[in-house]
């Protein structure tokens, strides 16, 4: 199954359980923002396609937190490899919460697939290739190696924006996200100001 623009947030995504970097058990649904959140999924914490991700996205993280745009984070290894990732991409300080889901359930209610294809296919090994002469190193297996990385923006309970990575070492580019959580905070603030001109009585 894959989101939808304008489809209701599946509860199984609501329902999945994520872990801090301490182990602390989350319902997803407990994180989000009041207006709208950005959930960044990586596949897990040893690749070089996740890291680029964050690097890609970090310098946009200001800018789309004073809109109203809460950042969640979500990897598949284990606490420890979240804590480690956090510090290797100096996370710290920017306005984004980081969590891990081991079992991947959050990753698959969100669509995303588990596929070989997209890890050791031609366009990905290709794509591998590329992002190692940009500097970025793996060699660690943190989490689920087959599992597909992507990025959901959801605003009242409803999908705003869906984007599965395309191979595993290639991330979902920073200007696609940002044109569309600004579009989908626009939006928002247009609807929230045409209820409050036409109160209910």
């Amino acid at each position: 199954m894959t989101l939808e623009t304008g489809s209701r947030v599946p509860s199984e995504l609501v329902e999945a359980e994520i872990l801090d970097a301490d182990g602390g058990a989350h319902r997803l649904g407990s994180v989000l923002g009041d207006v709208a959140t950005l959930l960044v999924f990586l596949r897990h914490f040893g690749c070089t396609g996740c890291a680029q991700q964050l690097d890609v996205l970090v310098p946009h993280l200001a800018s789309l937190h004073e809109l109203g745009l809460e950042t969640v984070l979500i990897g598949s290894g284990t606490p420890a490899h979240l804590a480690d990732f956090c510090e290797r991409q100096r996370l710290e300080g920017y306005p984004l919460r980081a969590y891990t889901d081991p079992t991947t359930t959050s990753h698959r209610a969100a669509g995303l697939s588990r596929s070989p294809w997209r890890v050791v296919g031609p366009a990905a090994l290709a794509r591998e290739v590329m992002v190692r002469t940009m500097g970025y190193t793996s060699g660690r297996k943190e989490g689920d190696v087959m599992q597909s990385g992507g990025v959901v923006i959801l605003c009242s309970r409803t999908v705003a924006f869906f984007r599965q990575a395309r191979v595993a070492a290639e991330p979902v580019p920073a200007a696609a996200i940002v044109e569309a959580a600004v579009a989908t905070i626009s939006a928002h603030l247009v609807e929230t100001a045409r209820v409050s001109s036409h109160p209910i009585i």
